[in-house]
């Protein structure tokens, strides 16, 4: 989507993957063992949608003027 190829995506958010990252390093820090730790894994919470401007113009589609401040739209 970042290079115009694709019109929209709803993938990870790594950002917020890193975010879950450091709690559980804070956590490890904080004295618990990693082995109590569950593991985790990305849910649909940890995704987020972007749309390419651009890619969505070569193919005609049109954006929908609700996702004007979502913040997920790439030139």
């Amino acid at each position: 989507v970042a290079n115009g190829t694709v019109p929209a995506s709803f993938s990870v958010d790594y950002g917020q993957v890193g975010l879950n990252a450091g709690k559980i390093a804070a956590e490890i820090l904080n004295g618990k063992s990693p082995a109590d730790i569950p593991p985790s894994a990305p849910t649909y919470e940890t995704h987020a949608p972007m749309i390419s401007k651009s890619a969505a113009a070569a193919f005609g589609i049109e954006i929908p003027a609700s996702f004007d401040d979502c913040g997920c739209i790439v030139e």
